[in-house]
């Protein structure tokens, strides 16, 4: 008997790859963060689980705060490392990444009282470089060093010294001094002479023997960030891969440095920042679903009467829960508890948490928005509910009575959060984007050589660099016209082309337009209709774009996906596109010349996780031939051996006003000769995407005027 049709709504859909815009130029330098429970780490134990690394993440961020109640200081035990090489010639050194202090210090030699050290300690005899920094000077006052008497080995009265105390009373003391500093990796590196820092001399013996010291990354005058604040602009970033539980990663996160690390792009947020010792944002409430929780003057807690820190919640990467006043941490509670609907509570198996589910899906856990100042930020079940166990997840929320809530780097995870301590501001962005294309048969870049199966799992496997999209056209510009071949993107909105001259372009196998040639080649002015026709912006001659540049002319830039990037001029150029009878001519097209680069594209549909989930169980439903086989090519959910058409279920979307009934060639594709794999895939940060197997053999027509999409089923091949 033939299966029935599935159908199931879909709400949104953009026909298009959704490209993640991160600005990306010389100005600045990445550097990997490694997290402590990383097997990159030297903290990584094999011998532990995931829900044990979990269980002492936990612990750490609670001692955290407790640590913060009794002292008012951030402990040093912090969630992420950095590495750093200090001298001439380098000493490298792995450091603990701490945007909860200011201080950037190591062990030196000679040492008084030192923490066992599993590396060798820098000593600075062997660096050309080094530096002590004298007493009653800017260095020392910028470090807020002081006077030393002839008690630290190395010193004496004239030498500026340091002593710095974390939670739980651990200890670092020793002189300040100057040298250079690296960070980063070839062509990334970056390195700064004259870095003031602490050369730590008597250090408590509760620090890590397999950590160097600490880099100090907090708003303080002495921190890393204010001291190349001329050379990053005040502006840094992190992103941080999720750890612990079922979500650990093995991967780096990333802390950027300078004008690269600026977000941009769609579901950017921003909020002012306060710099006080700590990074502060202004908590205003938290929603969860459609219920919102005010943290107004009305609602602060009785238990922190004399409400010493209002509003303000310290933002830090080093804890992993995020701690909110008790009594909204208890509204908190309860709205989720009202919320979820499915799932059985249990006791948290490691005593860490208070509201803890047995067998919950994330389609089964509420959104919960964080309202900071001028931000609404959606947190996903990623940020708000962890593994404690193989079967019970937890909210991942703590209370805090005496001291500021802080907004754990949990809650961060897969966001680019990015500082403008100039502007002061914090802004996030999602950053899980996982996009796929795949090499169309009939492009110049098909390999004759590779076989069907191959072609498929390459589609699926590439991330979607700016060349590789699916389809491309034949056009020509200029008069005499020349012909070029582009790629066709419904992702992006700019047309453009490479131009001589050239300063930095990717290699060409073609020749490149010469607009001096064209006849009817022109230059936008800036400051025209044209130029904001095509958001471009007034130029200067230090932008060296092109020989012709010049203040008045408009000039353009493009950020797409893996940073890849486009600039140049902008001009207006006759555009010829088809041939013989078929070609059609228009005069003054508004286009970019590029002269600087830095090096429709779905393929599946991607739905919302929880939607996705519910199609697969649909169609696993339906089926009752062939055989339920892996995935050869590891990347779709769904795959059945000797697979026929008349097996597979019509499948229908359920667009507004329109029902589009996709037969097996739109839902199923062959990886392998025998296997055929049901072509849907997930998302969780981006809008669904229609991909273009879903659109074959449709006569798929746009109409803008009316704001419309027509869909007519037809033989492409025919036409």
């Amino acid at each position: 008997m033939r299966p029935h049709p599935i159908s199931f709504p879909l709400l949104a859909v953009i026909f298009c790859s959704i490209l993640l815009f991160i600005e990306a130029n010389k100005n600045g330098f990445t550097i990997d963060l490694i997290h402590r429970d990383s097997p990159k780490s030297p903290f990584y134990n094999s011998s532990e689980t995931p829900f044990e690394r979990a269980k002492h993440a936990f612990q750490r961020s609670l001692n955290h705060h407790e640590i913060f109640a009794s002292t008012g200081l951030i402990p040093n035990n912090r969630e992420y490392l950095m590495e750093i090489s200090l001298g001439t010639p380098p000493f490298k050194a792995l450091a603990i990444a701490d945007t909860g202090s200011s201080k950037t210090w190591i062990q030196c030699q000679p040492c008084i009282n030192c923490f066992k050290h599993t590396f060798p300690i820098f000593n600075p005899k062997n660096s050309s470089t080094f530096k002590l920094v004298p007493c009653k000077t800017k260095a020392c006052n910028t470090f807020h060093g002081f006077c030393g008497l002839n008690s630290t080995k190395g010193a004496n009265n004239n030498n500026c010294l340091y002593d710095e105390v974390y939670g739980n009373f651990d200890s670092t003391s020793g002189v300040v001094a100057k040298e250079t500093l690296r960070i980063g990796y070839g062509k990334e590196e970056a390195y700064f002479p004259r870095f003031i820092f602490g050369c730590g001399r008597n250090n408590s013996n509760t620090f890590s023997s397999k950590i160097s010291g600490i880099v100090g990354l907090g708003s303080g005058q002495e921190s890393i960030i204010s001291q190349l604040n001329s050379s990053i602009n005040g502006k840094f970033a992190h992103c941080l891969v999720p750890s612990g539980g079922h979500h650990f990663h093995s991967k780096s996160g990333k802390l950027i440095f300078g004008n690269r690390s600026v977000a941009k792009g769609y579901g950017i947020v921003s909020t002012p920042l306060i710099m006080d010792n700590y990074y502060y944002l202004i908590l205003e409430g938290i929603s969860v679903g459609n219920k919102k929780l005010n943290f107004t003057s009305s609602s602060k807690d009785n238990h922190n009467p004399m409400n010493i820190y209002d509003e303000r919640i310290i933002i830090d990467s080093g804890t992993v829960i995020t701690s909110l006043p008790y009594k909204l941490y208890n509204e908190l509670v309860s709205a989720v508890k009202s919320e979820i609907k499915f799932g059985k509570i249990v006791p948290d198996p490691i005593k860490v948490f208070k509201l803890c589910y047995s067998s919950l899906n994330d389609e089964d856990i509420p959104i919960i928005t964080v309202h900071f100042k001028g931000a609404d930020l959606k947190l996903k079940p990623l940020h708000t509910f962890t593994n404690t166990s193989p079967f019970v997840r937890c909210l991942a929320f703590h209370f805090t009575i005496f001291t500021p809530p802080i907004f754990g780097n949990m809650a961060q995870t897969n966001l680019w959060v990015a500082y403008d301590l100039e502007k002061k501001v914090v802004s996030f962005k999602p950053t899980d984007f996982d996009l796929i294309h795949r090499d169309s048969s009939m492009s110049p870049f098909y390999n004759s050589s590779e076989t069907l199966f191959e072609r498929t799992k390459h589609s699926f496997q590439r991330l979607i660099p700016y060349n590789n999209r699916e389809y491309l056209m034949e056009n020509s510009l200029g008069t005499p016209p020349f012909k070029t071949l582009a790629i066709v993107d419904t992702g992006s909105s700019k047309t453009w082309i490479q131009c001589q001259p050239c300063i930095k372009c990717f290699k060409h196998e073609f020749p490149i337009f010469n607009p001096k040639i064209s006849s009817t080649f022109k230059l936008v002015p800036c400051k025209t209709k044209a130029c904001n026709t095509f958001h471009g912006a007034c130029g200067s001659k230090t932008r060296k774009l092109g020989t012709n540049n010049n203040n008045n002319n408009c000039l353009y830039e493009e950020y797409y996906a893996n940073f890849v990037t486009t600039r140049g001029e902008v001009a207006t150029e006759t555009l010829r596109i088809g041939s013989g009878k078929e070609e059609g001519s228009f005069p003054n097209f508004i286009f970019g010349c590029e002269r600087n680069n830095s090096g429709s594209g779905a393929v599946t549909i991607s739905l919302p996780y929880e939607l996705h989930n519910k199609v697969v169980s649909a169609v696993k439903s339906e089926i009752k031939s062939g055989k339920i086989v892996p995935e050869p090519i590891k990347i779709l959910e769904l795959c059945y051996s000797s697979l026929n058409d008349e097996d597979i279920p019509i499948i229908t979307l359920h667009l507004e006003g329109a029902d589009l009934k996709l037969k097996a060639v739109n839902t199923f594709m062959s990886t392998t000769p025998s296997v055929r794999c049901l072509a849907f895939y997930f998302n969780v940060f981006i809008p669904p995407v229609i991909g273009n197997v879903a659109q074959l053999n449709f006569w798929v027509g746009y109409d803008l005027d009316k704001k419309i999409v027509s869909f007519k089923s037809t033989d492409c091949n025919k036409l």
